[in-house]
């Protein structure tokens, strides 16, 4: 009996280290695989790429971002008036002087518009408009407009922050009566896709009279600030900057687009189509850091922006 009883003790316990053994080697799996790769069976985040490409590849033109339908109506108008077609700039031929000209209009966010203010005033005059220009409270209509990545960021703090900041201009725009729009469609460069934006914002809200953009990473750290509009009645833009440092340094970061206002009307639209051509297509915006690095004191050789570009 003390003999089947030592081998019943012994025959437990190899089996414990059984158990343990197979769990430490299923756990020492598991870290391999993640750190290594499973190679054609794909890691969780392979499964997850793979299916975020394959809905991409089969969206629907219902939900195609602003860009796509404005390059498409880029390339349909280039075909019938037999204009400069922007996608043709790519190539390696490229003449950013004769591009850069702007007497020259094929690189505009879209079909030309001469008369905003004209047709702004029609609608807000209309008796089917019932917002009009100013709030209830008597206040000027703002739309304040923001936007970040569609994907992750690579570090999860910068989730954390951008939902912080977002939770930021939340809390301000509900505060002081402004609503806001967030954008996060997949519309290229962070700095081109402000322009689009706006312009199709102003195109679509001509109840609003002031935009104002901000930055993603840009926090309110005074929640009762007012904007003083009335200042700002006989300007069409406001944006932070030094005007020794843009007109007698030549400095680059001379203004702070990071946080500017614009109104609502034709001259803003001129802008965002002067604007527009140093980063719409690839070429243009190799070219235009070359000329920025040149004449902007400070600028380093990287890819064209629009803090630069305003300038």
């Amino acid at each position: 009996m003390l003999f089947q009883s030592n081998v019943l003790i012994h025959c437990k316990k190899s089996f414990y280290n059984f158990q343990l053994t197979v769990i430490c080697l299923f756990v020492t799996f598991l870290v391999l695989r993640s750190l290594l790769g499973a190679g054609k069976y794909g890691t969780p985040n392979q499964d997850l790429e793979e299916i975020r490409n394959h809905l991409i590849q089969h969206i629907d033109g219902s939900t195609r971002t602003m860009m796509q339908l404005t390059a498409m109506k880029l390339e349909a108008s280039s075909a019938v008036e037999g204009d400069v077609n922007p996608r043709s700039l790519i190539e390696e031929e490229f003449d950013y002087v004769e591009y850069f000209d702007p007497a020259k209009m094929h690189h505009t966010l879209g079909e030309r518009i001469t008369d905003w203010d004209e047709r702004r005033a029609a609608v807000l005059n209309s008796a089917d408009n019932t917002e009009g220009s100013n709030q209830p409270h008597g206040k000027r209509r703002i739309l304040m407009v923001s936007g970040s990545q569609q994907k992750p960021y690579d570090n999860p703090k910068g989730d954390y922050f951008i939902l912080k900041n977002l939770k930021n201009k939340v809390d301000y725009c509900r505060l002081q009566n402004i609503d806001i729009f967030y954008n996060m469609a997949p519309a290229g460069h962070e700095d081109v896709r402000v322009l689009p934006l706006l312009r199709a914002l102003m195109l679509s809200h001509p109840e609003v009279e002031w935009f104002w953009w901000m930055d993603s990473d840009a926090f309110f750290t005074d929640m009762k600030f007012e904007l003083p509009l009335d200042s700002y009645e006989n300007y069409n833009m406001v944006v932070h900057g030094w005007y020794d440092m843009i007109y007698e340094k030549n400095s680059w970061v001379g203004l702070n687009t990071g946080s500017f206002l614009i109104r609502n009307c034709q001259w803003s639209l001129d802008l965002l189509d002067t604007w527009a051509p140093y980063g719409l297509v690839v070429k243009p915006r190799e070219a235009a850091w070359q000329l920025f690095a040149k004449y902007l004191d400070g600028r380093r050789k990287f890819e064209s922006d629009d803090q630069s570009a305003l300038i």
